[in-house]
């Protein structure tokens, strides 16, 4: 069986219908009453016919007839919901049966809402806007949410950065507390050897400029100073006062 299509040359924000029925006098009152309402429409006249469009050029909406041969709208919606690609399409059921147990067959197979025949157009155009209103809610939400977790994983790859850094500047200080606490081990090594070296320093660099002056050339023909063997003798002590 083929597809028969109506499109309608305007759109009501851009929506488009897919309308399921095997008889073509309801096909065509019902896409009629839809044009007129600015929507974009299309037909099908089997289940086997629908679910080829749909799964061509998924439509925003479906009304799909209950009662139809050989494929009926319970085996269209359960094809439909299996198909991941489609399986989110709003499915209002049109049936003539009113009963209970149609309506909670209809809502099982997983149908959105339901409108019974003779349909009331007001009533159809009504849970039609409700349905496309809340596909774009859930749409939007939906993008809100691939929004926010775009957010999430940028802040999270931050953080990691910000981690990897933070690890980096945690190794540097370690490297830098070792080296400290060498360097205070090399200090005290020196100092168990029984030296003070703020004791021996001042007097050892007043040695050095004593002897010095005493191995200058110019004086050496001139005879030792007592005063300055004295110094050095009394520095030579200090020096020794300062050995632990």
């Amino acid at each position: 069986m083929g597809v028969l299509m109506t499109v309608n040359a305007g759109d009501r924000n851009g929506c488009r219908i897919l309308v399921v029925d095997d008889v073509e006098a309801n096909r065509s009152v019902v896409c009629r009453r839809l044009e007129r309402l600015n929507y974009t429409v299309v037909s099908a006249e089997s289940g086997e016919a629908a679910l080829q469009l749909i799964e061509k050029s998924p439509p925003d909406l479906v009304l799909l007839d209950y009662m139809m041969p050989n494929m009926n709208g319970i085996d269209v919606l359960r094809e439909l919901r299996t198909n991941s690609r489609v399986s989110e399409v709003p499915v209002i059921m049109l049936t003539a049966r009113a009963d209970a147990q149609t309506v909670v067959a209809s809502l099982e197979a997983g149908a959105d809402d339901y409108v019974s025949k003779p349909i009331d157009f007001d009533v159809l155009a009504a849970r039609i806007e409700a349905q496309l209103q809340r596909r774009q809610h859930a749409a939007n939400l939906k993008l809100a949410n691939a929004k926010l977790d775009e957010r999430v994983t940028r802040r999270a790859i931050e953080l990691s950065e910000l981690e990897e850094q933070l690890e980096l500047e945690s190794e540097q200080r370690r490297v830098l507390q070792s080296e400290v606490e060498r360097l205070i081990a090399d200090r005290k090594a020196v100092l168990t050897g029984g030296i003070n070296p703020d004791l021996i320093e001042p007097p050892l660099q007043r040695v050095a400029q004593i002897a010095d002056s005493l191995a200058d050339p110019g004086r050496a023909d001139l005879p030792v100073n007592p005063a300055a063997i004295a110094e050095i003798a009394a520095l030579a002590r200090q020096a020794l006062g300062a050995v632990r």
